[in-house]
């Protein structure tokens, strides 16, 4: 539940400039010339590595699956449990959050606004402006990529959970 932010964060990509940036507890190794490892020690390492990486060059925008009601906020509040409510608002360059609440898919849900950057989900964006109000059995991105695109989400069934895969592959995580 990303209200509660209960489990560690154990990595973060973000794209920026056409570069990956991936900061991460754990080994990883790869040949991608697009791509920057930063192996963290522990997850307040990670937080602090990822935040000085975000302020040098902030992001006008910010986009993803289901980003602002759950990537946003999972985020913020772990910031915030782990080094506090000061290093949470250096994600705004005014370093200004505000919490916001709202009603969307019939739930009450909330998530920070970070001003100075603006929230593109595309979750949303795809339930809005999808072809004639086109519907789905499902709004999980791996669904959604299977109906319009025919390809699925790396799949990692054989774990059972983000965490087995975390601890047992962390290559494949």
């Amino acid at each position: 539940e990303p209200d509660v932010a209960k489990e560690p964060i154990t990595a973060i990509t973000m794209k920026r400039a056409g570069h990956f940036h991936v900061f991460g507890i754990g080994p990883f190794t790869h040949s991608r010339k697009d791509l920057t490892y930063t192996r963290c020690l522990d997850e307040t390492d990670l937080i602090e590595k990822f935040l000085n990486c975000w302020c040098e060059m902030y992001p006008d925008i910010i986009t993803g699956w289901n980003v602002k009601y759950f990537d946003i906020t999972y985020l913020v509040n772990r910031i915030v449990k782990i080094c506090g409510e000061a290093s949470a608002k250096r994600l705004s360059p005014w370093n200004n959050l505000r919490l916001e609440t709202s009603e969307y898919m019939e739930v009450e849900r909330t998530t920070y606004k970070i001003l100075g950057i603006a929230v593109w989900d595309y979750l949303q964006l795809f339930r809005k402006y999808s072809k004639g109000g086109w519907a789905h059995e499902s709004y999980k991105l791996d669904a959604i990529a299977f109906d319009v695109l025919k390809k699925r989400k790396v799949s990692y069934a054989e774990y059972e959970n983000l965490r087995r895969l975390y601890k047992e592959n962390h290559q494949l995580f």
